[in-house]
């Protein structure tokens, strides 16, 4: 198995583009020029949220129970585990900020639904109103953290890439065609030595 299967592509790209979107809606929502525009960026900011939870379970599920496809040449043992860390602090952002998002808004009042169907009341309005703006602060602590992890993330395939020269990158790759990648990489590292 040289790479991920089609499904698990599938899901790590659906869900890099829900979290950009997500994170793109809350980021520049202050540039929409008109309030009705704002609200609805929140909204979709909510549901790409929303769905970025139920997807992250799957991811979960599919991870416990597939192989995956190894890194050739190996990376030493302690790169191998900072890269297993790595993805769990992922995993837990990608879970903790839609949770912390729901009570949230659950803390002010408000309902909050996905796709139609309104979510369940987690809080008692009178009892967590207190505790609104701690769970905003925390969901936008959270979600800056979660760009920092994002950042480093790429920062790291590119430079397994395109320094140490391994298949960690063509192992995501979501296009057929991406395999022109290594190619450039054996014609470059043999200019280069």
């Amino acid at each position: 198995m040289e790479s991920y299967n089609k499904t698990y592509k599938l899901l790590h790209w659906g869900m890099a583009l829900l979290v950009i979107a997500a994170l793109a809606l809350v980021e520049f929502r202050g540039w929409l020029p008109s309030k009705d525009m704002k609200h609805e960026a929140v909204f979709l900011h909510i549901q790409a949220g929303l769905g970025i939870f139920c997807l992250i379970w799957v991811r979960i599920i599919w991870r416990a129970t597939h192989d995956v496809p190894p890194i050739v040449p190996a990376p030493p043992g302690f790169q191998q585990k900072a890269a297993g860390w790595a993805h769990a602090l992922l995993y837990l952002l990608m879970a903790a900020l839609p949770f912390l998002g729901i009570l949230a808004l659950q803390s002010k009042g408000k309902d909050v639904a996905f796709l139609g169907w309104t979510l369940p009341a987690l809080l008692d309005e009178d009892k967590w109103l207190s505790y609104s703006l701690s769970f905003r602060n925390v969901h936008e602590t959270l979600g800056n953290l979660l760009m920092a992890a994002i950042a480093f993330h790429v920062l790291a395939a590119l430079v397994h890439h395109f320094h140490v020269r391994d298949n960690t990158l063509r192992r995501m790759l979501p296009f057929p065609g991406s395999g022109r990648l290594e190619t450039f990489n054996t014609s470059t590292k043999g200019n280069r030595q």
